[in-house]
């Protein structure tokens, strides 16, 4: 009985032996553990700031663009305001002008068109759609000529056209 005593002891002791050195293996682990843990979190940290700066320049990028375009159009502009009242433009913007007067036209006689469509007419001055018989116009106040605003016969249009590449 005292072997089996001196053995159980000897197990016990073993045992803990065993338990205390696991102990300090999880907590070396552990320690492992949250060091690399700190590392991860520091570099995301890291990464974050970076990502936001670099969306703070992107943002400033944008907004210089913008900026460009705006100033852009503002050129092209004033020089087709030049072109619309006769004033000297340069010949390489000549061709342009004309391009853009051209569809302002085509623009204005597709607007009377829809106009015409749903009963309505177009204010000669701003180009917006106004009901039928209205004196003044109700987005730029201009007072509406009823012959101003009377529309051309776009079915004679159509029918004139050559139809027959459309065969």
């Amino acid at each position: 009985m005292r072997k089996e005593k001196e053995k159980m002891a000897n197990f016990f002791d073993d045992l803990k032996g065993n338990l205390e050195s696991l102990g300090k293996t999880i907590s070396e682990k552990a320690e492992v553990i949250a060091k690399k843990t700190e590392e991860a979190a520091s570099v995301v940290a890291k990464k974050t700031e970076e990502t936001v700066e670099v969306q703070k320049i992107k943002s400033q990028i944008r907004v210089m663009e913008r900026n460009n375009d705006r100033d852009l159009q503002d050129i092209g502009k004033m020089v087709y305001e030049r072109y619309q009242k006769g004033l000297e433009v340069n010949t390489e913007f000549m061709e342009l002008c004309e391009a853009i007067s051209e569809r302002e036209t085509n623009i204005d006689d597709c607007k009377k068109q829809v106009a015409k469509i749903k009963g309505l007419d177009v204010c000669p001055s701003c180009k917006s759609h106004v009901e039928a018989n209205t004196v003044f116009c109700p987005k730029c106040g201009v007072k509406i000529d009823e012959d101003a605003c009377e529309e051309a016969d776009f079915e004679d249009e159509f029918e004139e056209e050559d139809t027959s590449d459309l065969e």
